[in-house]
Order: structure tokens, then C-alpha cells, then sequence
């Protein structure tokens, strides 16, 4: 096929429908695979992480820490985030 030319296809007087038909069935299975790819972005960024030569800082991945101080909270959530807290606004620290 050659760019501009037409393409045809007959699939009768209610193609309409089956093209309705494969459209649902393409959503369907959009919806169900959302969550799936969701969870391999999450598994690709933790084999991205240095959990160090033993691993031995993998345990801290889904992990948060708190500090009180007289003013401000503290969040540490190593190889996530850091936050200081006051009342309800919260400011990154990296």
C-alpha cells in the first residue's frame, strides 16, 4: 500500500457494530491491563534503587520516619522524600 491510497474494508451492513463491538472489547482490556502496567513501573523503579552491595537498606523502601521538633515535623521516607511539616502545609526538603 502506498501512502493515499484508500483503504477499504467490507465487513457488511452492520460493520458498524462489530467496529462498536471491538472498540468496547479494546476499552475492556485497557482498563483491566491500567493497573498491571501501574505495578511494573513501581517494580522497575525499586530495581532501580542502590539498596546498597547486600541490600541491606531495601527494607527502608516503604518506609517513613518522623521527627518532632518544637515547631515543625519532620518526614523521612528514604529514597522517596523529605518534608518539614507545620500545621497543614508541608515543604520538600529534596
Amino acid at each position: 500500500m502506498l501512502f493515499g491510497e484508500k483503504v477499504t474494508c467490507s465487513l457488511g451492513p452492520y460493520s458498524h457494530f462489530v467496529v462498536r463491538s471491538f472498540k468496547k472489547a479494546i476499552n475492556a482490556i485497557e482498563k483491566e491491563l491500567a493497573p498491571k502496567r501501574d505495578e511494573v513501573k513501581k517494580l522497575e523503579n525499586i530495581l532501580e534503587q542502590d539498596f546498597g552491595n547486600l541490600l541491606q537498606f531495601e527494607s527502608l523502601y516503604d518506609q517513613c520516619f518522623e521527627f518532632n521538633d518544637a515547631k515543625y515535623v519532620y518526614e523521612l521516607c528514604p529514597f522517596k522524600s523529605a518534608a518539614q511539616k507545620e500545621g497543614g502545609r508541608s515543604t520538600s526538603l529534596g
